[in-house]
């Protein structure tokens, strides 16, 4: 191998990871009854600080429990239970 291909795979290093992908909620055991827009606690754990909603692969929740999260965020928002932003 010439010096340029190594000095290249030398370069290479792995990104730094932000601290909220280290935060990650997988597995956590959510109930449907669980997701209802009165039910801020819950609500607030499947969203980031500045108010976005995680999407699935960090919320870990199924399709149909993640429209459930979804529609129960949105109408919390809607009656000034959750901020729009933070």
């Amino acid at each position: 191998m010439s010096m340029q291909t190594i000095q290249k795979v030398r370069k290479k290093r792995k990104k730094a990871r932000r601290a909220a992908e280290n935060a990650k909620l997988r597995g956590t055991k959510i109930n449907k009854e669980d997701l209802d827009y009165k039910n801020v606690a819950t609500l607030q754990r499947l969203m980031s600080a500045q108010g976005k909603m995680f999407s699935r692969k960090r919320s870990g929740l199924p399709a149909p429990l993640q429209r459930e999260a979804t529609r129960a965020i949105k109408r919390a928002r809607f009656l000034g239970l959750l901020p729009y932003i933070s």
